[in-house]
């Protein structure tokens, strides 16, 4: 797979303002950031062991009417989703490379009360649906570009897309898929020798939530400490603020390619996200002390959309992904202590 992602072409190179764009490089992280915050600690009020549905290596998680839906990392079937009142469970998504198959995937959302999935080889987005126990997939867009796209966003707008490509950091398209503009990469002096197909190796898995009216996009990155809040309409993309913390701690080998130095810190792990704040999942774990755990996170960082920091919240349990409910106030999603488990935190009061 990691040929898949250096396969890359020319991309078309699109100019974008950044006049009215704040940016913030006076914390080196952002726990700095919110020091001045006292932190809530949060109790998790439920917990759901997912060995009981048969699923072994939860990932990415998000909620959709009754259900859980969640990336299985272990299983022949690359997604599952349960109901835990009714002791449900549906499977989906054959691994495999036949034409109904699926090799890796990324990107699960719900838009406009519709569940979404990307798959990041064939470029496709599918819509879910549920039939008795079985999740069925609909292709309802096929990126148009020779580039490779790991994560996708859709909106009601346009498809943004972050991912392995020559020029920028951030593409975003209309719903014919026409490109509209691009984000430059976040500018840390330390990187200025990379190319900017290194540097897009460095952010392609950059998080991402719509605001809920339609306005705005946050953006998360894991390998570097950068948030970052654009304006979008449908034919514009424009970055307003970028909060920068700190860079990649990466090597360029006598290959070419790039490496992660084990000193180097983890940044967001998730993003979510109302009309009001940005829920951003929070590691900052050095991976040389903390291993595979690096990426089990404590702190949930609550943003305002002018990039302001308003609360921290400490969670009794790491969490690998997060989202914030707004119908029940509460934050969900996986944990590891020791087995996955569907972790549940109430916000109400908090």
């Amino acid at each position: 797979m990691k040929l898949i992602f250096k396969l890359l072409s020319a991309a078309i190179l699109c100019s974008i303002s950044y006049s009215s764009c704040i940016f913030n490089e006076t914390a080196s992280d952002p726990l700095s950031d919110f020091s001045f915050i006292e932190p809530t600690h949060l109790p998790v009020i439920n917990r759901i062991e997912l060995e009981q549905y048969g699923i072994y290596k939860p990932g990415n998680i998000v909620k959709f009417d009754d259900k859980y839906i969640i990336q299985d990392q272990s299983d022949d079937y690359l997604i599952k989703a349960i109901n835990a009142k009714e002791s449900a469970v549906y499977k989906g998504f054959h691994r495999g490379n036949g034409p109904e198959e699926f090799i890796l995937i990324s990107s699960l959302q719900v838009v406009d009360s519709v569940p979404f999935v990307y798959d990041i080889v064939k470029k496709q987005l599918h819509k879910l649906s549920f039939n008795d126990s079985v999740i069925t997939s609909e292709i309802v867009f096929t990126l148009s570009t020779e580039d490779r796209p790991s994560l996708v966003l859709n909106t009601s707008k346009g498809i943004v897309e972050s991912g392995v490509f020559q020029e920028g950091w951030i593409k975003y398209s209309n719903a014919k898929g026409i490109q509209i503009a691009t984000l430059d990469f976040p500018e840390f002096s330390v990187l200025d020798h990379l190319t900017s197909t290194d540097q897009s190796i460095i952010y392609m898995s950059t998080l991402m939530a719509a605001k809920p009216d339609g306005n705005k996009i946050a953006f998360a990155t894991q390998k570097a400490g950068v948030l970052a809040i654009a304006e979008y309409s449908e034919d514009s993309l424009a970055e307003i603020v970028q909060k920068r913390y700190f860079p990649a701690d990466v090597v360029k080998g006598a290959n070419g390619q790039i490496a992660y130095r084990k000193e180097g810190k983890v940044g967001f792990c998730d993003i979510s996200c109302s009309n009001d704040l940005i829920y951003a999942l929070y590691s900052g774990k050095v991976r040389e002390t903390a291993g595979s755990s690096a990426f089990h996170c404590q702190h949930m960082l609550v943003y305002d959309w002018d990039g302001n920091p308003v609360k921290h919240f400490i969670l009794e349990q790491n969490m690998l992904s997060a989202k914030y409910d707004s119908e029940s106030n509460k934050i969900y999603g996986i944990g590891y202590a020791p087995e996955g488990c569907i972790l549940e935190y109430d916000l109400n009061e908090k």
